[in-house]
């Protein structure tokens, strides 16, 4: 059922209607004849939908075929290959659990097969298919809640946003995360306190949390929904059992998940998201980054929350709209406890989707009264996305096409020097280990961030600098591959390591996209002995 202003807004006596504007039933009747116009045969609103949708998918082909994979990509899309391997031959897998932010089963095997079929791009156009899954949820979601317009302008302002529009040329588990929140928080709405949609939103809050850690922040969220959306034909009592009975489901069902995945899967729920290391960005730093990027929605929601508390609408629907408002700020707000900016822009885009909703119900509101009398409001509305869109496109590609380096002249460079034999010493290593996968074993590859020896010498074992610098005397890596700036002061050991040994020869320095960053790569070439 679509509804003119909100399923919990409490209609305006007729005698407080505008001058001119007629009555608030007439208000009503008005917008749902609107929203009831047809187009060759589809609803104006819809035809809204696809020209969004069709914006998204423009956007992210933009950026797609733009860089090589980065490195979570790539580890993530490795990842699942290992899976299925492991699930096939029996192979035996590292020890993802202790280190992913996701349920190593769940997205990695996914993406793996879209890798499979196209490489990368198809891995990426599965996260474009899972982010626009999530504007469609965007626009059914603001429809009950605040019509058919206000589910065009949701699903549009949702597509016009930097996280959007990053998050649609990703192959990350995040876009999968997205997509299964987006829909807990549709079956929530949807559910009005019917126990099998219940169900079903408990399973899927389970789900995105199994696929995404973080997506935990937002299941209050979905909680809440569900509660005060049950309440216009419930009292509450019975609205909070159902609150009750959706987190039940949710967390037997996590419960279980974290029981079947042993000690590495609950061990990496506790490093990567419950006790995650804190870093050393500013709040001011944090909350000026987030504001680059859901700043307009925010702004917009708000205006939608005053709109409805100044329209009288019911303490349920306001309820609603403070819920909406609140997880757009949940991101920043947990981050900047942590004072870490990793991550941030994919993970505020959880929270504007339930902004977006808001923000729909106002700019429709805004279209609504202007209709027929003014013009200044669809303009406001124009000038409000055209904004959003202006500041979201250089934002996107700073962070899309400077995030991080290109590497495809980098892995040309160095696949003539590899095979199933030597051992590889590669900052980054995710990423050459991932187009290499088909020359190498993933037990080759060496990263500059994690690695110990042990001296046949002196019987000790090493970590940090000595051991790539131990590793490195004994001849021990066939290839080191150096970026000169992830890890820049491990790096300039390591190059004194490589020059000392005159088994090493440099042969190559490839430049990159990326100011600082060049690569250098070293072969281990044994000096011919004289005599």
């Amino acid at each position: 059922m679509s509804w003119a202003v909100s399923p919990h807004a409490e209609e305006a006596p007729q005698t407080a209607a505008e001058p001119g504007t007629g009555s608030g039933s007439s208000r009503r009747a008005r917008r749902e004849e609107s929203d009831g116009r047809r187009l060759l045969g589809l609803r104006l609103p819809v035809w809204f939908l696809l020209l969004s949708l069709a914006v998204q998918v423009g956007f992210a082909l933009r950026l797609i075929w733009t860089r090589t994979a980065f490195s979570d990509e790539a580890l993530y899309l490795f990842a699942g290959h290992d899976l299925v391997a492991n699930w096939v031959h029996g192979v035996q897998l590292p020890s993802y659990a202790t280190y992913f932010s996701g349920a190593p089963q769940l997205y990695p095997p996914i993406g793996a097969a879209a890798d499979t079929i196209g490489g990368i791009t198809a891995a990426r156009l599965l996260g474009l298919a899972c982010m626009m899954g999530a504007t469609v949820l965007a626009y059914l979601a603001a429809s009950r809640l605040y019509g058919r317009t206000a589910g065009a302008l949701a699903a549009l302002t949702f597509v016009v946003l930097t996280p959007t529009q990053f998050l649609s040329a990703f192959s990350t588990y995040d876009p999968m995360a997205v997509l299964l929140t987006a829909l807990a928080g549709y079956l929530a709405i949807r559910a009005e306190g019917r126990w099998g949609w219940l169900a079903a939103t408990g399973a899927v809050v389970a789900l995105a949390d199994g696929v995404k850690y973080a997506s935990a922040l937002w299941s209050p969220v979905v909680v809440a929904l569900a509660v005060l959306c049950a309440m216009p034909r419930l009292r509450l009592g019975a609205a909070l059992l159902r609150g009750v009975f959706v987190t039940a489901v949710a967390g037997a069902l996590l419960g279980l998940g974290a029981l079947a995945g042993g000690r590495q899967l609950r061990s990496g729920i506790e490093s990567t998201t419950l006790s995650r290391h804190t870093g050393q960005d500013t709040v001011a730093f944090i909350m000026g980054e987030s504001w680059d990027w859901v700043g307009p929605v925010l702004l917009l929601a708000v205006a939608g929350l005053v709109l409805l508390c100044v329209r009288g609408a019911s303490w349920a629907s306001r309820g609603i709209g403070a819920i909406l408002l609140l997880a757009v700020v949940l991101a920043p707000a947990n981050q900047a406890r942590i004072n870490l900016t990793v991550s941030l822009h994919k993970h505020v885009t959880f929270g504007a989707w339930f902004a977006c909703l808001l923000a729909g119900f106002f700019l429709a509101w805004l279209l609504e009264t202007g209709r027929g009398r003014r013009i200044w409001q669809p303009l406001v509305i124009s000038a409000a996305l055209a904004g959003t869109l202006a500041v979201g496109v250089p934002e996107t590609d700073r962070l899309y096409l400077n995030g991080w380096a290109d590497a495809t002249e980098m892995v040309a460079a160095i696949r003539p020097h590899v095979d199933e034999q030597g051992l590889y010493l590669a900052e980054n290593s995710p990423v050459p280990r991932y187009y290499l996968r088909h020359e190498t074993d993933g037990t080759q590859w060496v990263s500059t961030w994690n690695y110990s020896y042990k001296d046949p010498k002196d019987k000790k074992n090493y970590s940090g600098a000595a051991a790539y610098e131990k590793a490195i005397a004994a001849n021990k890596f066939n290839l080191v591959v150096l970026d000169n700036k992830t890890t820049k002061d491990l790096d300039a050991k390591i190059i004194a390591a490589l020059q000392a040994n005159k088994n090493y020869q440099q042969v190559a320095d490839l430049p990159s996209n990326i100011k600082g960053l060049h690569y250098t790569i070293w072969l281990y070439k044994p000096a011919a002995k004289s005599g």
